[in-house]
């Protein structure tokens, strides 16, 4: 389960650290995002994904969103060669969204992940993950700590957001 907020303001690490969470790295990520040619929409709920992140690429599929009240979706992800790129676009793929970002992760004790994201061009999110109901609940009490507003916060990948975004600025 994942819940993104958009930040009007920094969050220092520090912040999330008062709160428990353990700071546990941060790293530099690029990423494509695909469609394949038999995909109805780039907005289907199905997104592949090629990621480099320290020199090693992965390729992640996340399936359609399935239905109900959390953001569930399967998913696989695995290590692949630098040159899927160019096998995917051989293979008649379409480049729907490149996008770079500084990632910091932090860890709760309770297995909550949260990320704070900067985006080039884009801005800031943080990005919370649990397993569990339960965990979505814990997301909007350490939202309101924060002081994130309802309004702020999405379920929706970077990839429908930003092609959202693009398209208003086209347009």
């Amino acid at each position: 389960i994942q819940v993104k907020a958009f930040l009007s303001r920094e969050i220092r690490p520090q912040e999330l650290e008062d709160l428990g969470f353990k700071r546990l790295g941060s790293s530099f990520q690029e990423d494509v995002y695909y469609s394949a040619p038999n995909w109805r929409s780039p907005l289907s709920n199905e997104m592949m994904r090629i990621r480099k992140e320290a020199g090693r690429y992965s390729l992640s599929y996340k399936g359609p969103l399935k239905k109900g009240p959390l953001c569930v979706k399967p998913k696989i992800e695995f290590e692949v060669e630098e040159g899927l790129k160019d096998a995917l676009e051989k293979l008649g793929y379409k480049k729907m969204l490149s996008l770079a970002k500084e990632r910091q992760m932090f860890l709760g004790e309770d297995g909550m992940e949260i990320v704070i994201d900067r985006i080039e061009n884009n801005g800031r999110f943080l990005e919370f993950r649990v397993k569990s109901a339960e965990g979505e609940l814990r997301i909007f009490e350490l939202l309101e700590k924060l002081g994130i507003k309802k309004k702020d916060v999405t379920k929706k990948s970077y990839l429908e957001l930003l092609l959202k975004k693009s398209k208003k600025t086209s347009a």
